[in-house]
């Protein structure tokens, strides 16, 4: 394993049927990105109506990649998203986000960063940007 990498739970899965990947329905992601000096005054920033006001748009768009062409299309990924919660934690926002994913729907973070940014007029470069996953969710209730 690589350097730093710890395993903190094991299971086995004995289920029958599709494997896991094939199961899969969701997964929970937590976001950081730092806040900048485009981001105006840190202080000022009320996630919660942050939160609101991008869930409450019409549609959330960013591009994605087309499996078959390749190419890059705007999407609109709002029903794709499960859950959005921000909020403000020293000199970051922290997105807690819920995201349909398997082969029947699927919303990765990176969506989440572009359409968040794009609506905010943010100017954070996405190397700076750190995404974690929490949780992956099954269809057939098994969570990891």
């Amino acid at each position: 394993m690589p350097e730093g990498l710890k395993i903190h739970d094991c299971v086995e899965y004995t289920k029958e049927g599709k494997t896991l990947a094939g199961q899969t329905v969701a997964a929970d992601y937590v976001i950081a990105i730092p806040l900048n000096e485009s981001c105006g005054d840190i202080a000022k920033i009320d996630a919660v109506k942050l939160s609101k006001d991008f869930m409450a748009q019409e549609q959330i768009v960013a591009k994605k990649r087309q499996k078959k062409t390749k190419e890059f299309v705007e999407v609109d990924f709002k029903d794709k998203i499960r859950k959005v919660e921000l909020a403000v934690a020293g000199s970051q926002l922290i997105v807690s986000t819920s995201l349909d994913a398997g082969s029947d729907s699927n919303a990765s973070p990176e969506l989440i960063i572009e359409a968040l940014l794009k609506f905010t007029g943010w100017n954070v470069e996405r190397y700076d940007i750190e995404v974690m996953r929490k949780k992956i969710y099954f269809a057939n209730g098994f969570e990891i």
